[in-house]
């Protein structure tokens, strides 16, 4: 048994926990019978312990993949984000808020607070240079307390999963 944090406190996991998300993280799309016979255990049990994996927050969804070539969203770029402090202040913004407007924007995937030189980074993925360029110019630079960016465009991906390891033993 294994005790993990969650936003209240912290829930007991045993092994069959963890082989439960390893799979599903997997292949969430697997039966709840094809679970149940992979984990040696109930349906009934592999339904309740998803449940409770959901409820305390352990899964926050299951979603398809997309691959973006098929749709016209190959270019991805790493985005680097300096903020200006004295402009936050002023407006009376924290680094929270910008990053929730950053956030909103749609070819945004992911904002991250970093530390070091840069303030966020950005995972952006667009069409081409132009799509990029226009969300740089007509949204992000529009977002008061954004100071510049420093864009890093991918020529290759070689490794891209939302895969966590799982422990295998506890």
């Amino acid at each position: 048994m294994c005790k993990v944090f969650k936003n209240d406190g912290f829930m007991k996991m045993d092994e069959k926990d963890f082989q439960l998300l390893d799979e599903l993280q997997r292949n969430c799309r697997q039966s709840l019978k094809k679970l149940a016979r992979k984990l040696d255990m109930s349906i009934t049990t592999v339904y309740d312990r998803m449940k409770k994996l959901e409820r305390e927050g352990v899964i926050k969804g299951c979603k398809a993949i997309i691959n973006p070539d098929k749709i016209d969203n190959s270019f991805l770029v790493f985005m680097l984000v300096h903020l200006e402090p004295h402009v936050i202040a002023e407006k009376g913004l924290t680094y929270r808020d910008i990053a929730k407007r950053i956030s909103m924007l749609p070819n945004v995937l992911e904002v991250y607070a970093v530390s070091g030189e840069w303030d966020m980074v950005l995972k952006v993925r667009a069409r081409d240079h132009h799509q990029l360029s226009s969300l740089v110019v007509d949204s992000l630079m529009k977002i008061d307390g954004i100071r510049r960016t420093h864009s890093i465009d991918v020529w290759e991906t070689f490794k891209d999963t939302t895969e966590l390891p799982i422990r295998k033993k506890i």
